[in-house]
């Protein structure tokens, strides 16, 4: 994908976020099923965790309320509407922010994310990692199917040795009635003048029935997860779907550090 098409694509969920954090926090609020099978991959004792793309901290307070050694917690998302959902969530979850720290950062952009990190006082690359990195439903808002292995790259090496990266891969192209929530590239208003330029797998979703800006979301099928995993260079745990009214609406794509 070229980067015009990537920038236009990251503009439209950059916008959807913007205008919808309340009321997509909103419908944000439980924990995910199959975050109970996280936890039994999670090393014990007290955990270090970076929650990239950390939305309203819902992975942070399900952490805070399930794992007795506690939580040390690091948030960072690009929406400033979700992070103050976020603050609120955890303030009232896990009290004044001594073990929680949320930051914008722009994910894709790797000195936006060292940016971050260091100003959360996380040291560079090489120092002290995390035992788990989370990338809770953000996959399928990058475009670019290169995009997405760096972006996985980018975060296993915060991993401290042993540390798991777990990811989900939406598939909500699967589900019934998925046709039906599909924007036309050529009648959206924000349209791309190329839709050719697109790849295999990326829509336009609508939100809620309203006519406000529409989300980009890429569906990867299992071929191109084989390959994001290989891009990634961890070692693949284990993949298991979970979520939804089906028990099917996400992979989870489970990846170790490779501990010297």
């Amino acid at each position: 994908m070229d980067r015009d098409t990537r920038q236009h694509l990251r503009r439209l969920v950059g916008r959807f976020y913007d205008q919808r954090a309340d009321s997509f926090s909103g419908t944000r609020r439980h924990p995910w099923p199959g975050w109970r099978r996280l936890l039994e991959l999670l090393p014990p004792g007290r955990l270090r965790v970076l929650d990239a793309g950390c939305g309203n901290a819902r992975l942070g307070t399900f952490l805070a309320a399930s794992w007795p050694p506690g939580v040390d917690y690091v948030g960072l998302d690009a929406g400033v509407g979700l992070l103050e959902h976020a603050r609120h969530a955890l303030g009232t979850a896990c009290g004044p922010p001594s073990r929680w720290r949320l930051a914008q950062a722009d994910l894709l952009d790797e000195h936006d994310l060292e940016r971050a990190l260091e100003g959360l006082g996380e040291p560079a690359e090489g120092g002290r990692g995390f035992d788990l990195v989370a990338l809770m439903g953000v996959l399928h808002h990058v475009p670019g199917e290169a995009e997405r292995g760096a972006l996985l790259r980018r975060l296993g090496r915060r991993l401290a040795p042993g540390g798991l990266l777990a990811a989900t891969v939406w598939r909500a192209d699967r589900a019934p009635g998925f046709a039906a929530k599909v924007l036309s590239w050529e009648t959206v208003r924000d349209a791309l003048p190329d839709p050719a330029r697109l790849e295999a797998g990326d829509h336009l979703l609508g939100w809620a029935g309203d006519d406000g800006p529409p989300r980009y979301c890429h569906f990867a099928d299992d071929a191109e997860v084989d390959r994001l995993v290989a891009a990634s260079e961890l070692d693949e745990v284990e993949r298991f779907h979970d979520d939804g009214p089906n028990g099917a609406s996400n992979l989870y794509v489970m990846l170790r550090h490779r501990a010297a």
